[in-house]
């Protein structure tokens, strides 16, 4: 350590700090970090009085702010277990998250410059969001280390969300948002509603994205989504597909792209979306007149209206020659099973399982297969949205 490090040092020591190792440490006083200054914290920090970090603080407890913190330093969270960060809704110019653990996020908190996402996830529940400023970056977002939860972008251009919930990772890019002073917040969703998706169009993912706008005018912008894509569905037919609202009927977006970055799977879009409701479908092609079958994707066993409450098969063009439906849960256990085409065209499948026993709202997988009258094979797979 330099003179300036042990300069610096000392002066923290005497201005209200009391410390013990893997303890906690309270400042109710003036706290400064010089630039060239790294302090490590074995323990929590919590602040009562000034704080300026030009430097860098790392901590391995909590980080509890309730007066001020400021500067163009760095705040590391490096623990191995649950660390709770609150910050008194003072902004954070430099944010690094690499634990072992969850940073439990309890504020509004504004990120300046940059977020780095090295390991291990934070957890943010409403009201509460991470924002990021206008010319705010991210770095990194990964399976092992995302937002769960809400995240707010400011500004037009390039913005990266890597958020996701507890069933994986999901992560938005926004190419290239236009407007005037938008601030979007954007979340992703594991529990599906019933939605309805135009044409023959069936919901492939069991996760949608909702886009916020909170003030400003958000006029769009092409958009990427992070998902673990079907690989058995046909060349071109996955799209996004986007609603203003759930009770509306959800559009395609139009031309996308499929790629594969760091492991992680995307779609997107070419154009411009606009919608507050975002989630990957695939486009069922009919040839006009055929109407070879229809299959809706989301079902709620509670509706009011009993068109609802089943999923049913439709279609004139399908026979009973080798005819199987199958629904899974999440695990990959077989929930419900029919060999009867009849059976799904009357009858349907009302949510329940096969064995008695009514299956909780999620989202199911689902494997139809059978047979054309014009002799060609049906295999398809995907998701069933189940509400209640």
């Amino acid at each position: 350590m330099t003179p300036l490090h042990r300069y610096h040092l000392w002066l923290l020591l005497t201005v209200g700090i009391a410390a013990k190792s893997h303890a906690q440490v309270h400042n109710s006083s003036n706290l400064y970090v010089g630039s060239d200054v790294e302090i490590h914290v074995e323990g929590s920090v919590s602040n009562s009085g000034f704080v300026q970090n030009q430097g860098e603080l790392r901590v391995t407890g909590d980080w509890l702010n309730t007066n001020v913190y400021q500067g163009l330093g760095r705040l590391t969270l490096n623990g191995n277990t649950t660390q709770r960060l609150s910050n008194n809704g003072n902004s954070i110019y430099s944010l690094r998250v690499n634990t072992t653990g969850i940073v439990d996020w309890q504020d509004k908190l504004v990120i300046d410059n940059r977020l780095d996402l090295t390991s291990g996830n934070i957890r943010i529940a409403d009201p509460n969001s991470i924002t990021l400023a206008a010319t705010a970056t991210v770095a990194g977002g990964s399976p092992s280390s995302f937002v769960e939860g809400p995240m707010v972008v400011r500004g037009t251009g390039y913005k990266f969300m890597p958020i996701g919930t507890n069933s994986g990772y999901y992560p938005v890019e926004f190419l290239d948002v236009s407007g005037i002073d938008p601030v979007v917040k954007v979340e992703a969703f594991d529990q599906m509603p019933a939605f309805r998706l135009e044409g023959y169009g069936r919901v492939t993912s069991n996760v949608y994205w909702q886009q916020t706008v909170l003030s400003g005018t958000f006029s769009g912008s092409p958009v990427a989504l992070g998902y673990d894509l079907p690989s058995d569905a046909a060349d071109g037919a996955l799209a996004v597909y986007q609603s203003p609202a759930q009770s509306d009927v959800f559009t395609d977006a139009g031309n996308s792209s499929i790629s594969n970055s760091n492991g992680i799977e995307k779609i997107t879009t070419s154009g411009a979306v606009t919608g507050s409701l975002l989630l990957i479908g695939e486009r069922v092609v009919v040839a006009p007149g055929s109407e070879a079958f229809y299959f809706p994707s989301s079902i709620s066993p509670d509706a009011a209206d009993p068109n609802n409450r089943t999923v049913k098969v439709f279609g004139e063009q399908l026979t009973e020659d080798g005819f199987q439906f199958v629904v899974f849960n999440r695990w990959g256990q077989q929930v419900f099973e029919s060999r009867s085409l009849e059976y799904m065209t009357t009858t349907g499948w009302s949510g329940q399982q096969q064995a008695g026993g009514i299956l909780a709202s999620g989202g199911y997988p689902y494997m139809l297969m059978g047979k054309f009258k014009n002799g060609e094979t049906l295999r398809q797979k995907g998701m069933i949205s189940v509400v209640r």
